[in-house]
């Protein structure tokens, strides 16, 4: 449409991205397509942000950044009549680059195996958005009186938080991070246990989804036993487990995996 509302072009698609040719006038040269991303004009190519989408052969150029599945390049599990890729990506960063120490604590928390899964298993999802985002969870005089020891109050460090759904099932959460906090935390000021036991939290409601389960069962599913459940347990287990790769290296596994910021 143009800026009055008229109807100046009208472009439809067979279910991969190939175009039914136009009729009568009723078509433009707009370069946004197949569910509103780039097509390269005069190409068989469209710029989906996080990858770039070849429809003729019903794949995408490169891998999954999420590395989930078998087929590293197939296009929404191959039935693009009830999903689409919005961007390559499902994992967000909020504030993207400026968030740097939350990212270096990101970093450090991915080169557990076990969390880096967690992490590549968010960014995978054709159905479930995650942004990770800095926050204020315990209020700062807590957390210095914890760190001149005039207090032995329990501080909350992290938490999934915000979910947003559809049909009655969750298709979206926040799961903050209190960097202040963490810097007082008595097993681990670097993030990873925080880091880890959060994202364990929100695979679990991503799983009860999966399975079927609507709001409210699945958040329950996914944040019970938040202090002594499986999920804290998880944060303990991934802080001893032996890092396998570098910060460096997977500073570019998050890069590769956060979907770009708008």
């Amino acid at each position: 449409t143009n800026h009055v509302g008229a109807i100046v072009g009208r472009h439809n698609y067979y279910p991969f991205g190939f175009e039914v040719p136009p009729s009568g006038n009723t078509y433009d040269d707009r370069m946004s397509k197949y569910t509103s991303h780039e097509r390269d004009r005069g190409g068989a190519s469209d710029y989906m942000l996080g990858r770039t989408y070849i429809y003729p052969i019903k794949r995408f150029s490169t891998v999954d950044p999420g590395r989930d599945g078998w087929n590293l390049y197939g296009y929404v599990g191959g039935n693009p009549v009830k999903a689409v890729d919005l961007d390559g990506r499902r994992l967000r960063l909020a504030n993207g680059r400026r968030s740097q120490k939350l990212r270096g604590s990101l970093a450090k928390a991915m080169t557990k195996p076990s969390v880096r899964r967690n992490m590549r298993r968010i960014a995978a999802s054709k159905s479930f958005d995650a942004t990770v985002r800095g926050g204020t969870l315990s209020p700062p005089r807590d957390v210095q009186a914890v760190r001149t020891g005039e207090s032995t109050k329990v501080l909350k460090f992290g938490q999934v938080k915000n979910p947003e759904t559809s049909n009655g099932k969750i298709t979206s959460v926040d799961m903050v991070i209190d960097m202040n906090a963490i810097s007082v935390h008595p097993e681990d000021t670097s993030g990873i246990v925080t880091i880890a036991h959060e994202s364990n939290h929100v695979v679990a409601i991503m799983g009860a989804t999966e399975s079927g389960a609507t709001f409210p069962k699945a958040w329950a599913a996914g944040v019970a036993g938040d202090q002594t459940g499986s999920s804290a347990a998880f944060g303990t287990t991934a802080l001893a487990e032996e890092s396998d790769i570098t910060e460096e290296q997977a500073m570019e596994i998050l890069d590769e995996i956060l979907a770009p910021q708008p």
